[in-house]
C-alpha cells in the first residue's frame, strides 16, 4: 500500500510537470499573457546557472548536454554551466559565491560534498535565488527543491541487490559506512538494515565505520577483509574506499564482491571484471532536466505552486545490465536527446538481444518486501 501510495503520488507529480513544460514550451518569447496599464508587457527569459561537480567528472558532459537540451526546447530559459577544472569541494564553493552578485535567476548545483556547499547555498537564497540540488540533497541548506534519489530508497536497493547477488554465495555481508551524523548516509544505512531482514537468509557479518574519511576507508577495507575472507559481500554505502586507488587496482581478494551504493561509469570496469556485482544508481538526466524545470518555475504562468522535490526511482545495475547502462550514458552525452528519450532507446537494444524484455532486472521493487511493509507493524 505505501508503495502504490508513492508511485501514484510520483505519477500525479510527473503529470502535473509535463502540463507545466506545456503551457510554458507554448508562451511566446516576447510577450506575457496578461496586459498591465501599459498593454503586454515583455516577460524576460529565466537565467539558470548549473553547476557540476568538475569537468573532469563523467557526469559533466551529461550536464552540458541536458542545459543545452533546455535552453533549445524552451524560449524562455537561458542557462550557462559552470564546474571546476577537476572535481574540488573548496572550488566547488567559489563558484557558488560568486554566483550570488551575478544575475542569474536561479542555480542548479550537483554537490560533490553537501557539507562543503551548505552555507553558500544558504548565501545564494538570502541574494533571491532559487537554488535546486541534483543528485545529492543538502539538507538545512534553505535550497528550493532536490532532483535525484531518496536515500532511503538507496538503502532499501542496496539490500535486495544483496539478495540477488548471493545467490549461489556466502549469505553474509561486510557493511561499509559512515557513521550515523550525516543525515544522509544514516538513511542509507538504517534502510538497508530495515530491507535486509524481509529477505530472509541474509546476515551482516560485521560493520565498519569508516567516518567518510577516504585515506582511512581503502585500508580498513583491506583489513577486515584480511580477517573475513569468506563473507559473501561487501556493501559501500557510497564509494569512499575507490576513490582513493588506481582503476587498475584490486580492493578486494580474488572471490569477494562489492555492491556499491553509487553509479558512476568510472567504475563500470569493476563492474565488468566482477570486483563489482551490482551498482546502485539512478537516471542522472532526467534529475537533471527536472532540476532545470524546478528552477524555472517563476517563468511559468500556473499559479503559485509549492516547491516539490523530485524524487527518481532507484536501480540496480549488474553485470546484466552494463551493456544498456553504458548506452545510456552515451546517450545522455547527446543535447538532441531527452531521458525518456535515452531510456526508450536502450531498452529497445536491449529488448533486440533479450528474448523476454518484458523483466525489468534492475528494479528495486520486492514484492515480499513490500507485501510485508503493507500490513504494517
Amino acid at each position: 500500500m505505501r508503495a502504490a501510495a508513492g508511485k501514484e503520488r510520483c505519477r500525479l507529480a510527473v503529470v502535473c510537470r509535463l502540463l507545466a513544460m506545456a503551457v510554458w514550451a507554448s508562451m511566446p518569447a516576447g510577450c506575457d499573457n496578461g496586459e498591465g496599464e501599459g498593454g503586454p508587457t515583455a516577460k524576460e527569459p529565466v537565467r539558470i546557472a548549473v553547476v557540476g561537480e568538475g569537468r573532469n567528472e563523467p557526469t559533466w558532459p551529461v550536464i552540458q548536454a541536458a542545459a543545452r537540451w533546455f535552453d533549445d526546447r524552451y524560449r524562455l530559459a537561458d542557462v550557462e554551466t559552470f564546474a571546476p577544472e577537476v572535481i574540488s569541494p573548496g572550488e566547488q564553493r567559489k563558484l557558488l559565491v560568486d554566483l550570488a552578485n551575478k544575475p542569474f535567476d536561479a542555480v542548479c548545483v550537483v554537490p560533490c560534498d553537501p557539507d562543503a556547499v551548505r552555507v553558500s547555498i544558504q548565501e545564494l537564497v538570502r541574494h533571491g535565488k532559487r537554488v535546486i540540488t541534483i543528485g545529492r540533497d543538502v539538507p538545512q541548506s534553505d535550497r528550493h527543491a532536490n532532483c535525484g534519489p531518496s536515500n532511503f530508497d538507496i538503502g532499501h536497493a542496496a539490500a535486495q541487490a544483496c539478495a540477488l547477488v548471493l545467490k549461489g554465495r556466502p549469505p553474509t555481508i561486510m557493511l561499509l559506512y559512515a557513521g550515523l551524523e550525516d543525515d544522509a548516509y544514516a538513511a542509507r544505512y538504517y534502510a538497508f538494515k530495515d530491507e535486509l531482514p524481509l529477505l530472509g537468509g541474509l546476515e551482516v557479518l560485521r560493520e565498519v565505520d569508516c567516518a567518510g574519511k577516504l585515506v582511512d576507508a581503502a585500508h580498513l577495507v583491506r583489513v577486515e577483509a584480511r580477517r573475513y575472507p569468506r563473507a559473501g559481500c561487501w556493501v559501500f554505502l557510497d564509494d569512499w574506499p575507490l576513490k582513493t586507488i588506481p582503476d587498475d587496482e584490486r580492493l578486494l581478494p580474488l572471490g569477494s564482491g562489492i555492491v556499491l551504493c553509487n553509479g558512476s561509469p568510472r567504475y563500470l570496469s569493476r563492474l565488468r571484471d566482477g570486483q563489482i556485482l551490482a551498482m546502485i544508481t539512478y537516471d542522472f538526466r532526467r534529475a537533471m532536466e527536472e532540476g532545470l524545470l524546478a528552477a524555472s518555475k517563476k517563468t511559468m504562468d500556473i499559479g503559485d505552486m509549492p516547491d516539490v522535490s523530485y524524487t527518481l526511482p532507484t536501480e540496480i545495475v549488474t553485470v546484466r545490465e552494463l551493456e544498456s547502462y553504458e548506452q545510456r550514458w552515451k546517450l545522455w552525452e547527446r543535447p538532441d536527446n531527452s531521458a525518456e528519450s535515452a531510456h526508450q532507446q536502450a531498452s529497445t537494444r536491449r529488448a533486440e538481444k533479450i528474448p523476454n524484455p518484458s523483466s525489468r532486472p534492475w528494479s528495486t521493487s520486492s514484492p515480499r518486501a513490500e507485501k510485508k511493509r503493507s500490513k504494517g507493524p
